[in-house]
């Protein structure tokens, strides 16, 4: 609908919301109205959109060919169990994705899930790229305080759990350069 005037013109949107994406990735559902008002101006010859809405607005079939859902896991209060964080990762993302994962994973849980689960890799964050191998990945973490030899078993069973979905094998773990183990883990 198109509705010229003096100056300038506008354009009214009516759609239908589905979804949005969090900043953190995190997928929030949503069927609600979606009507905007486009004001456009003419500037130089040209018309250009003067208050384009917040974010970007995409097409049901456009996100579901570009976006893939991965999740990202945490800990429950007893730390017995793992947690699945669903994660939107645009697509396809195949070098980058266990980077992104990972980095997700270090960032913490999604707003809806916060407070009701647990992270053994709080503080931490990813130092690099994830280093694919022909039979494993190197994570290279850094992290608050002096380098350490071992950390929380659930850190670990975090990153396998996250990095499984993309059939990573075996994971080495790197806190500040130097490899780790699951603490407790018996030493070679």
């Amino acid at each position: 609908y198109l509705l010229a005037t003096k100056g300038g013109a506008e354009v009214i949107m009516r759609a239908r919301q589905r979804g949005r994406v969090e900043a953190d990735g995190a997928y929030l559902p949503s069927a609600a109205p979606f009507p905007y008002t486009f004001r456009l101006e003419k500037v130089g010859g040209e018309w250009r959109i003067d208050n384009p809405p917040d974010g970007v607005l995409v097409k049901v079939s456009t996100f579901e060919r570009s976006w893939r859902p991965y999740n990202v896991y945490f800990l429950d209060w007893t730390r017995a169990r793992v947690v699945p964080d669903v994660r939107m990762v645009p697509f396809p993302q195949d070098n980058a994705l266990p980077s992104l994962l990972v980095t997700a994973l270090c960032a913490g849980p999604s707003n809806w899930l916060e407070g009701a689960v647990r992270s053994d890799l709080e503080g931490v964050r990813l130092q690099s790229n994830i280093v694919r191998e022909n039979d494993r990945v190197r994570v290279f973490l850094t992290g608050p305080g002096d380098a350490r030899d071992s950390l929380e078993a659930g850190g670990f069973a975090q990153l396998v759990w996250t990095l499984n979905q993309v059939g990573v094998g075996g994971i080495e773990v790197y806190l500040d350069g130097q490899l780790v183990r699951p603490k407790g883990a018996p030493q070679q």
